[in-house]
């Protein structure tokens, strides 16, 4: 059920995204491999490459029965229907910053931001925006959750689409996110 689902959104996300267009998805280590390597026999998706996150504070094993989960993988994918053909827009920051392994902690300063159960870092999904987008584009995220993939965007200077089906973080993801709009509108112009 769970994956007939993935593949039913992957297939909107070909449907709407610009031709050779880079999106990562996030998902748990039993499916991410597989889910790559299906999206791309459908013919959906090219999978580049793995993006790990690794988190310097995970949460802690409560039952001492297991390991603590301390990453997650994120699936770069282009919109290319399995062709291999390079990404729309790959923005090269610095050798130190292109590692597809990447550690930070949960929240900004080792604190949540929002109440929602899997927030992502605003640094760590700010970076995969300004790799993947330039200014002036447009993000979705139509999993928004706490809405910091919005943030990271407006801050790098792209626009948002943030969608959540959850009532309870809408209210949040709109005061987050308004709150970022009317900051940088008070900022002033660069000169140029």
């Amino acid at each position: 059920m769970y994956l007939d689902f993935v593949f039913k959104v992957c297939s909107e996300y070909r449907r709407i995204l610009k031709p050779n267009a880079s999106m990562v998805l996030f998902f748990g280590y039993r499916h991410a491999g597989w889910i790559a390597h299906e999206l791309q026999r459908r013919g959906l998706f090219t999978f580049r490459m793995p993006l790990i996150w690794v988190k310097d504070n995970p949460m802690p094993s409560v039952r001492r029965t297991t390991f603590r989960s301390c990453y997650e993988m994120g699936l770069w994918l282009i919109n290319d229907g399995g062709t291999f053909q390079q990404p729309r827009t790959f923005n090269f920051l610095t050798q130190a910053r292109m590692k597809n392994v990447m550690s930070y902690l949960i929240g900004r300063d080792g604190y949540k931001r929002t109440q929602h159960p899997t927030e992502k870092p605003e640094l760590l999904t700010r970076r995969l925006v300004e790799i993947f987008s330039d200014e002036g584009d447009i993000v979705l995220d139509n999993f928004a959750g706490g809405g910091t993939t919005g943030v990271a965007a407006f801050k790098a200077g792209r626009h948002a689409i943030s969608i959540e089906r959850e009532t309870k973080y809408i209210a949040m993801i709109t005061k987050r996110q308004k709150a970022v709009q009317e900051r940088l509108s008070l900022r002033p112009a660069k000169k140029g």
